[in-house]
């Protein structure tokens, strides 16, 4: 009788596995469970999370959108639609690079963990290119407005700016989430002491002697 209350005790709750997204003792985040942390927010902030995740999918889309109109412009417009379809070009990759923004951090592989740390001066380049990129094209959309009658090209410029900034926030957040969860290096422990010939028995005989001019 006595085992079995201890086995009730330590069963949990129907239904109340499917909701905790705690990992057990004996798994990870990293084996296709959420972020460790994730317990912490209320349910609704984390399906407000799984949702955005799932939007985050059609970046597939405007990325191939993206890809047909750069294959369109490169090789088959002509001197009346070039431009219309590179406004159309950067406008797609834009979006598709803003939707990246909504991606979920806390879902991270072990692969892209072990490349991150292995690699984390690439990163870091990596993540300010982005973000100076991003910053040139927004820049450049802009003065787009002032310098030039073709507006239509300037909001695509300036969307494909706003993109690149996106996405490289999006890079910075998932570079800083894999090296925050990182264990920390092993605490480094004193050396023994030499106790040859018995070294610290002979400085425990002759203490320290104190000079005259420690006492002034």
């Amino acid at each position: 009788m006595q085992s079995e209350s201890k086995e009730t005790h330590l069963t949990a709750p129907r239904g109340a596995a499917a909701d905790d997204p705690r990992p057990s003792p004996g798994q990870t985040a990293s084996e296709g469970q959420e972020d460790p942390v994730a317990w912490r927010l209320p349910s609704s902030w984390r399906r407000l999370g799984r949702l955005l995740h799932r939007i985050s999918y059609l970046k597939f889309l405007f990325w191939a959108l993206g890809f047909y109109f750069q294959f369109k412009t490169m090789f088959l417009s002509t001197g009346e639609t070039f431009l219309d379809d590179l406004n159309k070009t950067l406008l797609m990759y834009g979006i598709a690079m803003s939707l990246e923004g909504l991606r979920d951090n806390g879902s991270i592989s072990d692969k892209e963990r072990r490349e991150c740390r292995s690699r984390q001066k690439l990163w870091r380049w990596m993540v300010a290119g982005v973000f100076a990129g991003g910053l040139y094209s927004l820049a450049v959309g802009v003065s787009q407005f002032f310098l030039s009658s073709n507006r239509e090209l300037g909001w695509a410029i300036t969307a494909f700016g706003l993109g690149m900034i996106c996405l490289g926030r999006q890079r910075y957040d998932r570079f800083t989430s894999i090296l925050s969860r990182e264990p920390p290096p092993p605490a480094r422990t004193p050396p023994p002491p030499d106790t040859r010939d018995g070294a610290p028995a002979r400085a425990a005989s002759h203490p320290a002697t104190i000079r005259r001019e420690d006492l002034v």
